[in-house]
């Protein structure tokens, strides 16, 4: 599934540097962080 979303994202959404590892990299952050209130107030600063 992951391989077929990197190799789906950069035709669809003209987003280059998506790779399998980082999709991976991706899913893991998410899954450590995703209730941290302070994580989620400094990547709503991010651009």
């Amino acid at each position: 599934m992951v391989e077929q979303l990197a190799a789906y994202i950069p035709y669809s959404a003209r987003i280059a540097g998506i790779y399998t590892p980082n999709l991976f990299r991706m899913r893991q952050f998410y899954e450590t962080y995703r209730n941290d209130e302070k994580v989620s107030a400094l990547l709503r600063q991010l651009t």
